[in-house]
C-alpha cells in the first residue's frame, strides 16, 4: 500500500496564520500629497476669515456704542456760565432823532436825522410802505408801526432795520412846518398831481418858485397820483428848504420845534445842528420795489446790506454794535397776545436783530427756551439768557437754522 503523505520537518511547519491574527500592523508613514496640502490650506484660510469677521463685528458694536454715549453726553451736557455779553455795544458820539410828520393823527412822513460834532449831519427819509420786521409783531410796513398804539414802535422798527441808535422821537405837525416856511423858495423835482373827478390837476408845479403855506402843506400831506417814492422826494425838498431858510433866519427851526411834541430837547439839538451844517444833507433812502402780485399796493424793501452801508456812510457813530448783529427769532409759546413785544424791544436796544416773530408750534411752554443753533451760537444764546434774566439754554445740533442764530420761545415763566 502506497503512503501518499509527505513528512515535513518540524522546523519547517507553517504556523503563520495563527501568529498573524494576534499581531497589530504598524502605521504606514507616507508623504502628504498636493491635494492634501491644498485642503489643509483652505481649511486654515476659512478659519482665519471667520476670526477676522468676528473681531470686526465686535469692533463695530463697540464703536457704535461709544458714539451713542458721546453724542448723548455732548447734546445733553449742561451749558457753561455766560461770559462777556455778546454783542459789544458801540460807545458813539452825536445824537439822532426820529422825525414823524403828522397830519392830525396820521403819520405822513418819517425821517431819521443825525448830528455829530464833527459832521456832516444828515436826514434820511423813508417811505411809509417800506417793508420791515416790526419787533414783536412780524413783517409789516412803517405805516403799521406808526399806527400801533406805541409811540416808540416806529423808532424801534428803524433801529432794528438799520442797526442804528435812535435817541428820541418828535412829532412835527405838517401845518406848523408849512407855516414856518410860508413863501419860501422851494424847488420840486416833480409836480404834485391830484385827481379831481376824472382829471389830474397840478397842485404844485415842478421847478423853483415861492410856495405859500397851503401849498407846502399839500406837498407834505398828499401823495397825489405818483408813487410814494416821488412823494417822499417832494417831502425831502421841504426839509431841504428848512435847512436853507435857517441860514438867513434861525427862528424857523424854533417855530417848528415849539409846535412839536415828544423828545423836543434832542429834536431841537439835532435839527439846529443839521440846519447849521453847510455840508448837511437831506436824502431819501434807496429802496427797491416789491412785487405785490397785481394788487396795486405799494411795497418797498431796504436790503440788510444796504441798510448797514447807509448807516456806515452817513451816521457810523450811531452803530449799535461792532460787526454783524446776532439774528434772533422770537416765538410765542403761550398764546398770550403781545407777550413777545417787550422781549423784542429789549433785544433790539441791546444790539440784536429780530428777523422773525411768530407763534411756536405749540402754545403750552411753561418755561422759556433760548436755543442756539449749533455750538457756534452757544455763547450768543447764553448772552440772550443773561439779558432776559430767565429761560433754559439749549443747543440745536440736529436741524439748526441757516437764517437764525438764536431762537427765543417765550413761555409762561415770563409775565
Amino acid at each position: 500500500m502506497t503512503d501518499s503523505s509527505t513528512d515535513v520537518a518540524p522546523d519547517t511547519v507553517d504556523d503563520g496564520p495563527r501568529h498573524r491574527r494576534g499581531r497589530k500592523k504598524a502605521p504606514v508613514e507616507r508623504d502628504p500629497s498636493a491635494r492634501d496640502l491644498r485642503r489643509l490650506a483652505e481649511r486654515d484660510r476659512r478659519a482665519k476669515g471667520r476670526r477676522r469677521i468676528a473681531w470686526a463685528l465686535v469692533g463695530a458694536v463697540a464703536l457704535v456704542t461709544i458714539s451713542v454715549v458721546v453724542s448723548v453726553w455732548w447734546l445733553e451736557r449742561p451749558a457753561p456760565e455766560a461770559a462777556v455779553p455778546d454783542p459789544v455795544p458801540v460807545a458813539g458820539e452825536g445824537e439822532s432823532v426820529l422825525v414823524k410828520v403828522v397830519d392830525g393823527d396820521v403819520v405822513v412822513g418819517a425821517a431819521l436825522a443825525a448830528a455829530h460834532p464833527n459832521g456832516p449831519d444828515t436826514m434820511i427819509l423813508f417811505p411809509a410802505a417800506l417793508s420791515a420786521i416790526v419787533p414783536g409783531y412780524g413783517t409789516w410796513d412803517l405805516a403799521f408801526a406808526a399806527e400801533v398804539d406805541d409811540p416808540d414802535l416806529l423808532a424801534l422798527t428803524l433801529t432794528n432795520l438799520l442797526g442804528a441808535r435812535v435817541d428820541g422821537t418828535i412829532e412835527v405837525p405838517a401845518a406848523a412846518l408849512a407855516a414856518a416856511l410860508d413863501g419860501t423858495e422851494l424847488e420840486l423835482p416833480s409836480p404834485l398831481l391830484v385827481e379831481e373827478g376824472t382829471d389830474q390837476v397840478v397842485a404844485a408845479a415842478a421847478g423853483s418858485s415861492a410856495r405859500p403855506a397851503a401849498t407846502l402843506q399839500r406837498i407834505l400831506t398828499e401823495q397825489g397820483t405818483d408813487d410814494q417814492l416821488s412823494w417822499m422826494v417832494r417831502q425831502g425838498a421841504v426839509w431841504q428848504a428848512l435847512v436853507e431858510a435857517w441860514q438867513t433866519d434861525d427862528s424857523v427851526v424854533f417855530e417848528v420845534i415849539e409846535a412839536s411834541s415828544g423828545d423836543v430837547v434832542v429834536g431841537r439839538s439835532v435839527l439846529e445842528s443839521l440846519a447849521a451844517d453847510e455840508a448837511g444833507t437831506v436824502t431819501a433812502a434807496q429802496v427797491e420795489s416789491l412785487d405785490t402780485f397785481g394788487t396795486g399796493a405799494e411795497r418797498y424793501r431796504l436790503q440788510v446790506d444796504d441798510a448797514a452801508a447807509l448807516v456806515d456812510e452817513r451816521m457810523a457813530w450811531l452803530d449799535l454794535v461792532v460787526g454783524e448783529r446776532i439774528r434772533i427769532e422770537i416765538l410765542n409759546g403761550t398764546g398770550e397776545v403781545g407777550i413777545t413785544a417787550p422781549i423784542a424791544a429789549a433785544l433790539v436796544k441791546d444790539g440784536y436783530r429780530i428777523v422773525r416773530t411768530d407763534n411756536a408750534d405749540t402754545l403750552d411752554f411753561s418755561e422759556t427756551r433760548v436755543v442756539g443753533h449749533t455750538l457756534d451760537n452757544q455763547q450768543s444764546a447764553l448772552a440772550v439768557q443773561g439779558l432776559l434774566g430767565f429761560g433754559e439754554v439749549r443747543i440745536e445740533q440736529r436741524q439748526p437754522s441757516l437764517v437764525v442764530d438764536v431762537t427765543v420761545i417765550v413761555g409762561d415763566d415770563f409775565s
